[in-house]
């Protein structure tokens, strides 16, 4: 099955905020209620302080995952140092999950890290 990884459409900053904050509770990583899971339903802003990509099916346009790249000042920059970015809040749909699509679509979301860093960001 081919993946397509690109930044999310404004149409799918919800969802994708949804998808992530729904794994994230569903795999016991935080609590429904929590601060955290507040800060992962919140497409839009991942979207504006960072940067969102999602994994889509060309045929379907389902949302299949998605991941947030926060470049170095971004406020969802956690554990880089210096010119350093980071992928954060990855979340694999559970109908996609154990068929190594996540596998197959990092690669494209780390060669767009590496975009950053050779565009100086």
């Amino acid at each position: 099955m081919d993946i397509i990884t690109r930044p999310a459409l404004a149409s799918e900053l919800d969802a994708a905020g949804h998808l992530t904050a729904e794994s994230f509770i569903t795999d016991g990583h935080t609590e429904r209620d929590g601060l955290y899971a507040t800060r992962l339903r919140n497409g839009r802003d991942r979207a504006e302080q960072a940067e969102l990509l999602v994994a889509v099916d060309p045929l379907t346009g389902a949302l299949l995952g998605s991941v947030t790249f926060a470049a170095p000042g971004s406020p969802y920059a956690d554990l880089a140092q210096g010119q350093e970015g980071e992928f954060r809040m990855l979340a694999v749909a559970p109908e996609a999950r154990g068929r190594a699509r996540a596998r197959r679509w990092c690669v494209p979301a780390s060669n767009a890290g590496a975009s950053w860093a050779w565009s100086g960001w």
